[in-house]
């Protein structure tokens, strides 16, 4: 693997398909789904309607393996996929997440560096779509993959933190070759701690919703 290729899939993090309304029903190779959060997605990058709906399958499969079922909202203005022309109109719970799929990010400005792919600040996660395409270019993996690896690291930092890397599996600061493959072969995962520590806080999540706090 080429040294520029290592510099530029190394992700320095601020924290991190169906279609709309659906779910990816669990599975026999999965654990037993009793949790389930709710992303609404706003995808400011246009990025074509079936290239989405991989990757949502591909974040989706990510989480169930952590006994994670998510649910996915279009809530982009004027989507077509969307119940209606207007945007979701919606009140935030603690079990909501929101994930922003940007074109690109001013990071000089904004005082991030060059490298990074995406961001998690409390519940909102934000994706720079220009930067996975650029990985994608590559060809180590197809751009439905880099872009649901990079989306599940992110949503991960949503739910676990921002100190919140391992030294395996898909919240690794860096994605090696490797893990491309493995989350081919469907064998990139959270760790097992990570898994329980997620379900934790999404318990903690609805709790508070269920409270009405």
């Amino acid at each position: 693997m080429n040294k520029p290729f290592m510099q530029a899939l190394t992700l320095i993090l601020a924290g991190a398909m169906q279609l709309s309304g659906n779910v990816l029903l669990a599975d026999p190779r999965f654990p037993k789904v009793k949790l389930s959060i709710t992303v609404h997605v706003y995808n400011y990058a246009q990025i074509p309607t079936w290239t989405l709906a991989r990757t949502q399958k591909q974040v989706a499969e990510f989480f169930l393996r952590a006994g994670i079922q998510l649910q996915w909202a279009d809530c982009t203005p004027s989507s077509r996929n969307a119940p209606n022309p207007e945007p979701c109109v919606w009140t935030p719970t603690p079990s909501d997440l929101v994930l922003k799929i940007v074109p690109r990010f001013g990071t000089k400005s904004e005082g991030l560096r060059d490298a990074v792919f995406g961001l998690a600040t409390g519940s909102q996660v934000i994706i720079i779509s220009e930067r996975t395409e650029e990985i994608a270019r590559s060809g180590e993996a197809t751009y439905p993959l880099v872009l649901g690896i990079t989306i599940a690291h992110e949503l991960g930092h949503a739910l676990l933190g921002p100190n919140s890397h391992s030294e395996n599996g898909i919240m690794r600061p860096r994605l090696l070759g490797i893990d491309f493959k493995k989350a081919q072969s469907k064998t990139l995962a959270f760790t097992p701690e990570q898994a329980e520590q997620m379900r934790h806080n999404i318990t903690q999540r609805n709790s508070l919703q269920a409270e009405g706090k």
